[in-house]
């Protein structure tokens, strides 16, 4: 790549902690009933 490559962690949804979606690849944390899993973010 020719630039920075940034990647974003966070765990809560509602507010925006980690700003995931500014960044060129965004992961949160999510629980739905009893499945846990990531919502991706990719493009920034």
């Amino acid at each position: 790549f020719g630039r920075k490559f940034k990647i974003a962690f966070s765990g809560c949804a509602h507010e925006a902690c980690g700003l995931t979606s500014m960044h060129d690849v965004g992961v949160i944390a999510k629980v739905e009933g009893d499945k846990r899993g990531f919502e991706f973010y990719v493009g920034g």
